[in-house]
């Protein structure tokens, strides 16, 4: 397990990974061998606390990416599920939500499938994998768990991303940009209006009309492709989705383009 440092505003998180070194039964002292700067932050005399939670905000949570990071071979489900809700609350308290809308998959893909005529959907990957089937088994007893706090949203026909998507739009429509925020492991998904959480490193950023998209540098041996507003919907429509298999616009030729006028 491996911890960062997450500040937004001066606010320090680390508490949080406090609560998960304890639950987890982590050893802190080697904790803080991997990640020194921890020590600094680890005093008493300190102010260690969580982000402030916002009345009435929920979070819209790509629950299917954290079925993933808590699915666990080696342990049981009833154990995997216990980690999830661990994971669930410790999210809302990141993103300083009082309640969780935790999106999950469940039925078809809003039509992805039919809509890929040129390349099957999703055809590069397995989805017979053994990690693939634990992570159908965490959806399914999530769909059938709710408190006070974490709400199961589901549909037969879409997607976790679409209903995000379209439970995000809906709060701000009617309740306003505060009272709602997305967080998704997804980076397509930040070209949806309102307020963004950063599930790494904690940090809320609001988003909203045509953006920027560019390549960055993310430590990867080449730079990727970063974008967030519309401009992101727009380039992905052009370059496609490798890992979905979705191919993206084929590749004009010069003799080509002379033929047209540009638009």
């Amino acid at each position: 397990m491996s911890y960062q440092r997450y500040e937004d505003d001066g606010v320090c998180i680390l508490q949080l990974h406090a609560e998960l070194v304890k639950e987890n039964e982590v050893d802190y002292n080697r904790l803080l061998e991997q990640n020194p700067f921890l020590a600094d932050w680890a005093e008493p005399t300190k102010k260690q606390s969580h982000r402030p939670i916002v009345k009435g905000r929920e979070l819209q949570l790509d629950a299917d990416f954290l079925c993933y990071e808590s699915a666990d071979l080696d342990e049981e489900l009833e154990t995997n599920f216990k980690a999830l809700l661990r994971n669930i609350n410790y999210k809302r308290k990141m993103a300083g939500a009082e309640t969780v809308a935790a999106h999950i998959t469940l039925g078809s893909k809003s039509g992805r499938e039919q809509m890929a005529t040129v390349k099957a959907y999703q055809e590069n990957r397995d989805p017979d994998a053994p990690i693939k089937v634990r992570v159908r088994e965490l959806r399914k007893v999530l769909s059938k768990n709710s408190d006070k706090t974490i709400t199961p949203v589901f549909n037969e026909l879409y997607e976790a991303d679409d209903t995000m998507c379209i439970r995000q739009n809906q709060r701000i429509s009617e309740l306003g940009v505060d009272s709602t925020v997305l967080m998704s492991g997804d980076k397509d998904l930040w070209m949806v209006q309102g307020w963004h959480c950063n599930m790494k490193n904690a940090q809320l950023e609001q988003v909203g009309g045509f953006g920027t998209t560019d390549y960055k540098e993310v430590g990867n041996k080449k730079p990727k492709l970063v974008g967030k507003g519309t401009s992101r919907f727009w380039h992905q429509m052009i370059i496609g989705e490798r890992n979905d298999n979705i191919a993206g616009l084929e590749k004009l030729s010069n003799s080509l383009l002379d033929q047209y006028q540009p638009l």
